[in-house]
């Protein structure tokens, strides 16, 4: 037997996500099945993202005047609560992010926010809301929504506008940082005596010495804590 999905249920994943990856060379080898070849040559060695964007369905075309307004602003009202979880998750898996741009969408009308670290309340995973136990995390809670501006009409000219300004200002400038390689992604290299020469100052030289030992990798779990009683 199984059971029935809700319909009504939370989907605790955004609609969109836009991230940036920077990859390194690794070590060429021609034997087959290598790490070189399943990864095509290349790893992966830093990723951020750039923009969260929760889309919900337009206003029903039955309704017209002030029905018809309400219901979009409820609309977009749903995706700013569902921002709030989405936020407060990145934040906690990218301990090194400090800023996300996100968009609420509702049919053909949004709004959007630069949302800072500090910006975000701790989101009780556990229970599914917002932790208010502290006066921290409540007063953010309550000020969630007033971190979002005016709302837009896709295929406006005023929606345009506002979009090349949040490309150029906020999301071009997230997605064309250019982070250093982690020193412990680079593989050592070892000389005639077999002794390790450095760990990894020769940078691209040592990503692209053809003669060098490829050593066997174990993918490592970064152990990126949550929050802590600090940032309360």
């Amino acid at each position: 037997m199984e059971s029935s999905p809700d319909a009504a249920s939370f989907e605790q994943e955004p609609d969109m996500f836009i991230s940036h990856l920077e990859t390194c060379k690794i070590l060429k080898s021609e034997e087959k099945g290598s790490s070189y070849e399943l990864r095509a040559g290349r790893k992966v060695c830093h990723q951020c993202g750039a923009a969260i964007i929760e889309l919900k369905k337009g206003p029903s075309r039955l309704l017209t005047g002030e029905e018809y307004r309400i219901a979009a602003s409820s609309l977009i009202k749903e995706a700013q609560d569902d921002l709030l979880q989405y936020c407060s998750g990145y934040f906690a898996c990218y301990p090194e992010a400090d800023t996300i741009v996100v968009f609420a969408v509702g049919g053909p009308f949004w709004k959007w926010a630069n949302i800072n670290r500090s910006d975000t309340p701790r989101w009780d995973f556990a229970l599914n809301y917002a932790n208010e136990s502290t006066p921290k995390n409540k007063r953010l809670t309550q000020k969630w929504i007033s971190l979002f501006g005016d709302s837009f009409i896709l295929g406006t000219p005023a929606s345009d506008k506002e979009l090349t300004l949040i490309n150029r200002e906020h999301i071009y400038t997230l997605l064309h940082h250019t982070p250093e390689a982690p020193v412990d992604l680079l593989p050592k290299l070892e000389d005639e005596d077999g002794e390790e020469e450095g760990d990894g100052e020769k940078g691209e030289e040592a990503w692209d010495d053809e003669n060098g030992r490829v050593e066997e990798e174990e993918d490592q779990v970064l152990d990126r804590g949550c929050w802590t009683d600090e940032e309360e």
